[in-house]
C-alpha cells in the first residue's frame, strides 16, 4: 500500500484533528489544517510499516508521484518512532490498526435552534453558498462572529448557553408587550390610547425582534431567524407564523411518509428506489450525478427479490453444480489412474527383484555350513581325522625293544 498526498484516507481521530486545528486558528489560515491531517496520516502509515525495510518503503510515500524522502531519511524517522512505541498514541495505532478510537461527545439538541427552516433555507440557498470560495474563510470568521465564538473550546459552551437563553427570551418579550401596554393606556382619559399603546407595543417588540434575528444570523441560526422574523409583520404576522408552522407540520409528515415508502421500495428493486429518492421531492441536497431509469435492472432486481422471497436461490444452492461434478469426477479418475499404474510399477519392481534373486541364486554354489560345537558354541568344530602317530613308521627292531621293556 503507497502514501500520496493528494488521495490519503484519513481516521476519525484525523478528522477530528483537522477541525481542532481550524477552530484553534479561527478559520483565517486556509490549507493548514489540510497540512495537520497529513502529517498525522503519514506518522501513521509509518507505524503500520515500522518492520518495512526502508529502501522498499521510499518509493511508496510520494507527492505528485515523487517521493518525499531519501532512504536515509526513512531510517531516521523510523528510528525515531521506534523510541516512541511506548507512547499511548502509537500503542492505539497498533492496536486498533492504524485507527485509534476517537471520544465523541453526546450530542445534544439546541432548542434554539429549529432544524426544518434550518435545512428549507439551506437548500434553497445551496446554488449561493455552494459557490462561496474557501478564501473567504477568514473574512466570515468575523462576519458570523458569535457562530466562531461557540466554536471555541473553553469560552464557547458559556457563549452557547448564554446565547440560548436570550435567542428564546427574546421572541416572547413583544407578546408580553403587545399584551399588557395597549391596555394600560386604555386606562388613561385620553381618546385613542389603546391604539396608540398598539403602536408603541409594536415599535418595542420590533426592537426585540431585530435583536433576536441578529444574534441568530450571527449563529447562523437561519431557521430560528426566519421564524422570529415573521413577527415583524404588522397585523397578519401571527397568521403568517400559524401558516409556517402548519407548513413544517406536513412537511415533517410528507418526510415520514416519503421514507416509509422508499422503505418498501428499495429491498424489492434497488434501482427505481434509488430513482425515486432522487427525484421525489424533500429536503435533501443531492450533489451527485442523476441516476438512469433503467427498465432491464429494475426487471434483473424483481426477478433476484423474486427468487430470494420464494426460496428459488436457496434451493438452487443445495443442487451441486455439474461443472463441479465433472470436475470431481475428472479428479477421481485421474487419482484412480495414477493409483493403479503406481501399484503395477511397484509390483513390476519386486517381480524383476525376485526374479534377479534367484538367477544370483541359481549361479553361485551352494556351501554346505559348517558343523557347531554344542559344548562351545563359540567355536567352530572340525571334521573328525584319522590319529596319525608321530614318528613315522616303525621298524622292527624298534618294536622288539619296546616288547623286551616291558
Amino acid at each position: 500500500m503507497a502514501w500520496e498526498s493528494s488521495t490519503i484516507q484519513t481516521s476519525p481521530t484525523e478528522v477530528a484533528i483537522g477541525h481542532f486545528t481550524n477552530r484553534a486558528l479561527g478559520n483565517q489560515f486556509i490549507g493548514v489544517n489540510q497540512d495537520v491531517v497529513k502529517t498525522f496520516n503519514l506518522y501513521r502509515f509509518f507505524v503500520q510499516h515500522l518492520t518495512t525495510p526502508a529502501v522498499s518503503l521510499q518509493p511508496l510515500i510520494t507527492e505528485n508521484g515523487v517521493p518525499l524522502f531519501t532512504v536515509k531519511d526513512i531510517e531516521e524517522i523510523q528510528e525515531k518512532i521506534r523510541k516512541q512505541k511506548n507512547t499511548k498514541y502509537v500503542k492505539q495505532l497498533n492496536q486498533a490498526g492504524g485507527n485509534p478510537a476517537v471520544p465523541v461527545a453526546a450530542v445534544v439538541p439546541d432548542p434554539s435552534r429549529n432544524k426544518f427552516w434550518d435545512k428549507f433555507i439551506k437548500r434553497i440557498t445551496y446554488p449561493i453558498w455552494s459557490n462561496i470560495p474557501s478564501s473567504w474563510d477568514g473574512l466570515l470568521w468575523y462576519v458570523f462572529i458569535l457562530h466562531s465564538l461557540e466554536q471555541m473550546d473553553v469560552v464557547g459552551p458559556f457563549i452557547s448557553t448564554a446565547l440560548d437563553t436570550i435567542t428564546l427570551t427574546l421572541p416572547n418579550i413583544p407578546s408580553l408587550i403587545d399584551a399588557v401596554l395597549p391596555k394600560l393606556l386604555g386606562l388613561l382619559p385620553f381618546p385613542y390610547m389603546s391604539t396608540a399603546g398598539d403602536v408603541i407595543s409594536y415599535a418595542i417588540g420590533l426592537i426585540f425582534i431585530l435583536l433576536g434575528v441578529f444574534l441568530n444570523v450571527q449563529r447562523k441560526h437561519f431557521g430560528s431567524a426566519f421564524k422570529t422574523s415573521i413577527e415583524i409583520i404588522p397585523v397578519i404576522g401571527d397568521s403568517v407564523s400559524e401558516m409556517a408552522q402548519s407548513f413544517e407540520i406536513g412537511v415533517d409528515r410528507y418526510e415520514q411518509n416519503r421514507r416509509k415508502i422508499l422503505s418498501q421500495i428499495t429491498p424489492v428493486t434497488p434501482t427505481l428506489g434509488t430513482y425515486l429518492n432522487y427525484y421525489t421531492p424533500n429536503m435533501d441536497i443531492h450533489t451527485g450525478s442523476a441516476p438512469q431509469f433503467n427498465i432491464p435492472s429494475i426487471k434483473q432486481d424483481l426477478v433476484l427479490y423474486a427468487k430470494k422471497e420464494s426460496g428459488i436461490d436457496d434451493m438452487m444452492n443445495k443442487i451441486p453444480n455439474p461443472a463441479n461434478i465433472a470436475s470431481s469426477a475428472i479428479s477421481g479418475a485421474i487419482n484412480s489412474t495414477v493409483a493403479k499404474a503406481s501399484n503395477a510399477v511397484s509390483n513390476a519392481t519386486a517381480a524383476a527383484s525376485n526374479a534377479v534373486s534367484n538367477a544370483v541364486a541359481n549361479v553361485v554354489p551352494s556351501v554346505t555350513p559348517s558343523p557347531t560345537n554344542t559344548k562351545n558354541e563359540g567355536k567352530m568344530a572340525f571334521a573328525p581325522q584319522k590319529t596319525r602317530k608321530h614318528g613315522g613308521k616303525q621298524t622292527k627292531a624298534r618294536r622288539n625293544r619296546y616288547t623286551r621293556r616291558k
